[in-house]
């Protein structure tokens, strides 16, 4: 399974399954596409969402990648503690 950012993953996704993602996150269809476009940025709370209905594909790291070692410290802790040479998060965890 590739991870991608959120936006990417959003504008992967044919209409129909934007329209489902939007139901599922709760917002708008409009809503969804400014943050696939970069016209509205995901908050915390979206980006946990669409982690958990993307089955990890779209990480909520990847959404805040400035500043989610703050907002998610368990995240960055667990992250921490098992990276791997094929797994990008260990990299995204040097640069940050």
């Amino acid at each position: 399974m590739q991870k991608v950012d959120p936006p990417t993953y959003i504008r992967s996704l044919k209409v129909f399954e934007r329209v489902q993602l939007a139901e599922a996150l709760g917002i708008s269809y409009g809503h969804l596409n400014n943050l696939a476009y970069g016209r509205r940025h995901i908050t915390p709370l979206y980006a946990a969402r669409l982690e958990r209905i993307s089955d990890g594909q779209a990480p909520r790291y990847l959404a805040l990648p400035e500043e989610w070692q703050e907002i998610w410290p368990e995240l960055a802790e667990q992250l921490r503690n098992r990276p791997s040479a094929n797994d990008e998060s260990a990299s995204t965890l040097k640069a940050a």
